[in-house]
């Protein structure tokens, strides 16, 4: 799920501090763009092997339609 919607990249385009100017916000407001992704539901998910693990995924995945 993080891949698909880019929450690696962002988190590392996003600042780690709340001090913040307008320009650096207007930037980061208009980068946020480039980190969209895409959406999960309707989309085909392979499970391979329903230990623990696998079922949690499974059932977590149906959850999420």
């Amino acid at each position: 799920m993080l891949a698909a919607r880019n929450i690696g990249p962002a988190w590392l385009f996003a600042p780690h501090s709340r001090a913040m100017t307008r320009p650096s916000r207007r930037r980061l407001e208009q980068g946020k763009k480039n980190f969209v992704g895409f959406e999960l539901p309707g989309r085909a998910l392979g499970v391979v092997g329903l230990g623990a693990i696998g079922v949690e995924v499974a059932n977590s995945a149906l959850a999420l339609g």
